[in-house]
């Protein structure tokens, strides 16, 4: 699979990609074609690469919540970064997710447009909120997080955390059940429309209490955090 915008394709690396990846970038760029960035891997680069192989093989169904999704600029044919993500999504639909992008392309909207492309992907896997961290002096990644549509949720002198979210679908049970709440008491009003007036009544309730149950269900955790 693959995001693909006007200028930018997102790939994630299959198992195999990304265990070359840990022995070389030259060898994976080879491998896919693309044009040598003449970057290679530091020691502590390699570790983390490393760890999200070996978490790859054990868990091969989620290996897109463990590998890297690198992005392409199509009009180089060259890998400007990737984004990972810290696994898959616990229960309160959250996943953390990881950059590392080429400081000389964080400014570009074209960026931008391919990162929310790929939270698209994400919120269509049952995710409501996607997290990420940087370095408080890390103005670039700062200012990429904030027009990507995160905002900044919590900052102390060792990292910058912030959140986007995903409209909850429980607030479809609520403004549904409003709308029936008000039709009741709208059919109540008149006595030939009393039984009528009783259903919308009726279904109002259950949707109030699974719209309770459902954000009970999601947001408890996260309180607690």
């Amino acid at each position: 699979m693959k995001i693909e915008t006007k200028d930018i394709c997102i790939i994630p690396l299959e198992v195999e990609q990304l265990g070359l990846l840990c022995e070389s970038q030259s060898k994976l760029e080879e491998k896919l074609n693309l044009t040598p960035s003449k970057v290679e891997l530091d020691d502590y680069q390699r570790e983390i690469y490393q760890g999200r192989y070996e978490l790859c093989k054990e868990y091969p169904r989620d290996y897109l919540w463990y590998t890297n999704w690198h992005i392409i600029l199509k009009s180089e044919n060259k890998s400007i970064g990737c984004v990972s993500f810290c696994g898959p999504i616990n229960d309160c639909h959250e996943v953390e997710v990881t950059y590392e992008i080429d400081k000389a392309y964080e400014k570009n909207d074209y960026l931008v447009k391919a990162l929310k492309r790929l939270w698209q992907w994400v919120f269509s896997k049952k995710v409501y909120y996607i997290q990420t961290q940087t370095l408080p002096a890390n103005q670039g990644l700062r200012a990429l997080f904030v027009k990507s549509g995160f905002s900044r949720l919590r900052e102390n002198k060792d990292y910058v955390l912030f959140e986007l979210g995903k409209p909850p679908g429980g607030m479809y049970f609520i403004s549904t059940s409003i709308f029936y709440l008000i039709n009741a008491i709208a059919c109540n009003i008149f006595k030939e429309f009393k039984f009528l007036g009783m259903a919308f009544l009726t279904e109002t309730m259950i949707l109030l209490i699974v719209s309770y149950l459902w954000y009970r269900k999601i947001y408890k955790n996260r309180i607690r955090k």
